[in-house]
């Protein structure tokens, strides 16, 4: 096993030289993988493409842009051919982005169950399609009550207890108006950062940007998303921006998700 695991390092160091190849890493991805791969004349393809979903697994940006260009943008039309275009279609290819390279939260990327017996190209046809039926039987917006109970401090003063529970309804359908309105990109954004609490520099990844114009955006589109509430609360129940304000001190909103509290203006 060690001579294996010293050959394939060595073969991966040569195919992907800008990855932090580690010997553990090695060790670690082999496992599931057939020994005899590695020997098989014909098998050089699947050799080389199991250097590159371990290589992206890695986070090696040229990988990655490799995998994009090669095999993620290869299953869109596919994903046509399933009825969906459009920023429907974009959701689809972000999610398979995520799906692939990153993972549900507390799971592992789809990536990783990648062992080489196929080919890559089919491994990653299978995933998507499978996402684009999964998004087709739940064409349905994300549940934002439970995005409003995140959002929600519990109090344990049974005096105001009455009065949450009042206004936290208000909020949650404020906060779903708030949500419809927003561009599609920014739902997406906020679905990923809010919702999968994918973080910074995962959607840095995603979007193949720098993590600090990753931040900035998540940045805009909350705060975006905050004033939206904001102005909708008050619009439902009639009151002025500085009440508004008041009822959300005292369901004490918060973005739980995000590196800064819902905004409020000062008592």
């Amino acid at each position: 096993m060690n001579d294996l695991v010293d050959s394939v390092l060595a073969q991966a160091r040569v195919a992907w030289p800008g990855t932090a190849w580690q010997r553990e890493d090695i060790a670690r991805l082999l496992t599931g993988v057939d020994p005899q791969l590695w020997s098989e004349p014909s098998a050089a393809d699947r050799r080389a493409e199991l250097l590159l979903a371990w290589a992206c697994l890695l986070g090696d940006r040229d990988a990655i842009r490799h995998a994009e260009a090669r095999y993620i943008r290869d299953v869109v039309p596919n994903l046509r051919a399933l009825d969906l275009a459009g920023a429907e279609l974009d959701e689809v290819v972000q999610t398979l982005r995520v799906a692939l390279l990153i993972g549900a939260p507390g799971g592992a990327p789809k990536l990783a169950r990648y062992t080489g017996r196929g080919a890559l190209g089919g491994f990653v046809r299978t995933v998507a399609v499978r996402l684009a039926l999964d998004r087709k039987r739940a064409r349905q917006p994300p549940d934002l009550g439970e995005l409003a109970r995140r959002l929600i401090t519990p109090l344990s003063d049974p005096d105001v207890d009455y009065q949450k529970e009042l206004y936290t309804v208000r909020f949650t359908e404020a906060l779903e108006a708030a949500w419809a309105k927003l561009p599609m990109a920014e739902r997406l954004l906020l679905r990923y950062h809010l919702l999968d609490q994918v973080g910074i520099d995962e959607l840095a990844v995603i979007y193949r940007i720098h993590r600090s114009t990753a931040a900035r955006r998540c940045a805009s589109a909350r705060l975006r998303l905050v004033a939206a509430t904001r102005a909708e609360l008050g619009r439902a129940i009639g009151v002025s921006t500085r009440t508004v304000d008041s009822i959300l001190r005292l369901i004490a909103t918060r973005l739980d998700a995000g590196p800064e509290p819902l905004p409020v203006e000062p008592a």
